[in-house]
């Protein structure tokens, strides 16, 4: 009789839903990695959320992607290393920019080219993507600043 259960789990469906079609997207990133099912990639999503799981993938930031329950140090070292490339800058500045809904300020297509000229600046400059793209969303935005103010600014978060 435990052989018979064994092969009625194979038949199995389980149904996932999500509350947004980006949701779905990087929950289907997430399942590609080696090592991550769909029940650990509903856990980090869970836990970390959509847009910080990418700014955690973009900024490589290993101890956020293992506070999920279930993810080592390993699994989320694997994580970066396989959907870093997939993940682009600009959604992450726009993911970013969005999840400050108490900033009275709407996010303007100049302002997120404003942030990525200045990533690129400071990348130039020789700060690794990691540190430019911290130093760059540390920065409020004013309706009014430059490039050259928000280079300056960046500048100084990077000490």
């Amino acid at each position: 009789m435990q052989s018979d259960l064994g092969k009625k789990r194979d038949f199995i469906h389980t149904l996932f839903g999500f509350l947004s079609r980006k949701d779905l997207e990087v929950f289907k990133l997430l399942i590609t990695v080696s090592g991550v099912g769909p029940k650990s990639g509903l856990a980090i999503l869970s836990s970390v959320g959509t847009e910080e799981l990418q700014i955690a993938i973009a900024t490589e930031d290993v101890k956020r992607i293992s506070s999920a329950p279930g993810v080592g140090k390993k699994t989320a070292e694997r994580l970066i290393v396989e959907l870093k490339d997939k993940i682009s800058v600009a959604e992450v500045i726009e993911s970013f920019s969005e999840k400050k809904p108490d900033i009275r300020q709407a996010v303007t297509k100049e302002q997120k080219a404003l942030r990525e000229s200045v990533l690129q600046v400071l990348v130039a400059l020789g700060y690794s993507q990691k540190e430019a793209m911290t130093a760059v969303n540390a920065v409020e935005l004013t309706e009014d600043m430059t490039e050259d103010e928000l280079t300056r600014l960046s500048l100084r978060q990077l000490g």
